[in-house]
């Protein structure tokens, strides 16, 4: 093996990846070393560890399933550089599907010195318990952003996520704050009406700065992940509250309905 600033300098070549042409994953990385365990990061094979994409839990996960997606040959020697997993949340138990990157690319040469990182979870984290109570434009434009998160896109993510509250707006907001000129307005209304609580009215009208921010980078402080991953959660937090909690508390009350017994008879 050679070490990383080596390897980062050396000749390299894409060497395709088929049954024919068989490679062993080391999942270890590049000098076998694992990294550190992080549980506020998603898990991958290098680290399998922290929220699961499925049930949002911290957990600790198995590897059931890897394949090397592409490698490359560096000084005669083979390099994986991509590959798929599929991990088992040690949880809720059900399996979800990661794509890690070894190194990144630069002027037409690797650099090792990242190590394995993961570009892609399925599925993707945050999305998986949006139910049919949430309208769809405003469920898509979530989605959407997440799947931006997911592969650290953070400007892309809270456009759509500065999107999706406006949907929220025009689905929730009275017929006095959807006449306001702009999203700014139409926020203070919906307060007003106390159709948001002062609280989330906060949230929402950071969620609109933020995605100003990644709708117009020339105009603003470039967006970071940490922010995109926060505006994610709150705008969460304002679909459990305007629709998933709502929804929740009717079902249980028509379930109790249903179970109550009936007058006795005469």
């Amino acid at each position: 093996m050679h070490d990383d600033e080596t390897v980062g300098s050396g000749a390299s070549e894409e060497v395709e990846v088929s049954a024919d042409n068989p490679r062993p994953v080391n999942f270890a990385g590049l000098n076998n070393e694992r990294p550190a365990p992080d549980p506020d990061t998603l898990p991958t094979a290098a680290d399998p560890n922290g929220k699961c994409p499925r049930c949002g839990r911290i957990s600790n996960f198995e590897l059931l399933l890897g394949q090397v997606l592409r490698r490359r040959t560096f000084d005669r020697s083979l390099v994986d550089i991509e590959r798929v997993s599929v991990l088992k949340c040690r949880g809720c138990t059900v399996p979800h599907v990661v794509i890690e990157q070894q190194g990144i690319q630069e002027d037409n040469r690797w650099d090792f010195g990242a190590g394995w990182h993961g570009v892609l979870w399925w599925p993707t984290p945050g999305s998986d318990d949006i139910d049919d109570t949430v309208p769809a434009a405003v469920a898509g434009a979530y989605d959407e952003g997440a799947r931006c998160v997911a592969v650290e896109a953070p400007h892309a993510a809270v456009a759509m996520f500065r999107t999706a509250l406006a949907h929220i707006v025009e689905d929730k907001g009275s017929e006095e704050a959807r006449a306001k000129k702009d999203l700014y307005h139409r926020i203070e209304q919906m307060v007003e009406d106390r159709t948001l609580w002062e609280s989330f009215g906060k949230w929402a009208t950071h969620i609109r700065q933020t995605g100003n921010a990644g709708a117009h980078p020339e105009k603003f402080e470039p967006v970071t992940m940490d922010q995109a991953v926060d505006l994610q959660m709150f705008l969460r937090e304002l679909l459990n509250f305007l629709y998933l909690q709502p929804a929740r508390l009717s079902s249980a009350m028509l379930t109790a309905r249903k179970s109550s017994p009936g007058p006795p008879s005469a």
